[in-house]
């Protein structure tokens, strides 16, 4: 056989041209793949966990994940310890429809103190969880009541459905089991809203609501945002005499929203000690912040007490304060503003 040297050559370019592509294609698919399984960016906001004497316990970023609690971490696993007596929680800027669990969760087969118990909502895995969603965008716990902080032990009187504190709901609850420590959070799941500020209006799928607030953050209720009067008498749909702040969540616009110190929830009752009428101005109004009362009583007639909400009119007894008066709230959904009428 003769020897070539030109197709010998030839042979060798080849082979180093293909394994030159090969590389450059591999480099590439493993490029594609690395973006193709990166994590959703995640949001700024934070959920923060308390024992339940008010020291912090861990702080943890609004992203989707599974947080267990083990009765007693090593201190370089990087673990948080459990919440014994439930403890409490805060959130901070966290989106529209996220949704939170606390978990009570089983222990395992020769569980030891330094692991984790498991953390599933099922039954063979959990004696008990709360379930919470936030229903504002984004929901922050107000700073001004308990420093932001909801106890956990609270939640067992309030009803599925409730409003724990403006911007966050109580959505489910369960109890499979009883245990030796039936109020022990050993787990935080967390489940990001897919919402986005940008590209999904923060009313999908959210129903109008108003909230009064109570003091100290007690004695709160949520009405459906329709048309209808409200009256408080013998504490039906809320507290009578009780509310010294307010809230919306997607009410419409061109509504109109009154409150009364009276069950004739009537402007033209001379007995009246307080009434207030405001407006919505714009589309899908929710305050950011909880509308206090005494604002309320200091704005001036026609200016906007929060974005979206103008005080069309208002009348106070000289002396009289509105907060913990409130007996009526009045409802009118797409409606023309209502004409003045005569004050005492």
């Amino acid at each position: 056989m003769r020897y070539l040297p030109g197709r010998h050559g030839m042979n060798h370019v080849i082979t180093v041209v293909y394994y030159f592509v090969f590389s450059v294609l591999l480099v590439g698919c493993s490029s594609g793949l690395t973006q193709a399984s990166a994590p959703p960016a995640a949001s700024a906001g934070t959920v923060t966990l308390y024992f339940d004497d008010g020291t912090p316990q861990c702080t943890f970023q609004a992203a989707s994940a599974v947080h267990a609690f083990p009765e007693a971490p090593l201190s370089d696993s990087g673990l948080c310890k459990y919440l014994k007596g439930g403890g409490h929680i805060r959130l901070n800027d966290l989106p529209s429809a996220t949704r939170l669990w606390l978990v009570n969760g089983r222990p395992k087969i020769g569980q030891l103190p330094v692991n984790p118990r498991l953390c599933h909502l099922s039954e063979s895995d959990a004696f008990s969880w709360w379930q919470l969603t936030t229903i504002k965008n984004p929901t922050t716990t107000d700073p001004s009541i308990n420093g932001g902080r909801v106890r956990i032990a609270d939640l067992k009187t309030l009803n599925i459905g409730d409003v724990v504190v403006p911007g966050l709901r109580l959505t489910d609850h369960q109890v499979y089991a009883s245990s030796t420590e039936p109020d022990q959070v050993n787990c935080l799941i967390i489940e990001i809203s897919p919402l986005s500020k940008v590209e999904v209006p923060s009313n999908f799928a959210e129903p109008a609501k108003i909230t009064l607030e109570g003091a100290n953050g007690e004695n709160h209720c949520t009405l459906d945002f329709k048309t209808q009067n409200y009256v408080f008498k013998g504490n039906a749909y809320c507290n009578n005499d009780e509310a010294i702040k307010l809230e919306l969540e997607h009410a419409p616009s061109a509504s109109n929203i009154l409150l009364f110190d009276d069950y004739t929830c009537d402007r033209n009752d001379d007995g009246n000690y307080f009434w207030v009428y405001l407006r919505t101005i714009k589309e899908d109004v929710s305050t950011v912040n909880l509308i206090d009362l005494d604002d309320i009583a200091a704005t001036p007639i026609g200016n906007v007490v929060a974005p979206g909400i103008k005080l069309m009119d208002r009348y106070q007894k000289p002396g009289e304060s509105m907060k913990k008066r409130t007996s009526c709230v009045q409802i009118q959904v797409d409606a023309p503003p209502l004409p003045p009428v005569k004050k005492p």
